[in-house]
């Protein structure tokens, strides 16, 4: 299996799946690399993350 970058940030600070909501650090990443990087679509949503691909689909749901 493949690790993304978040996933070895995760492991790095030594968390498990159920800490990273929690996690200050995984947000911060989050927040500077949404449109980059892989971060789990329900953290994004959690944190309030919004991406240059939920702009797109908003887009495209109003006929644009």
């Amino acid at each position: 299996m493949h690790k993304t970058k978040f996933n070895k940030l995760a492991e790095k600070l030594g968390l498990k799946e159920g800490d990273w909501e929690s996690s200050g650090e995984l947000k911060a990443f989050a927040k500077q690399f949404r449109d980059v990087y892989y971060v789990p679509e329900e953290l994004l949503k959690k944190w309030g993350i919004v991406t240059i691909y939920d702009k797109e689909i908003e887009t495209k749901g109003r006929g644009r």
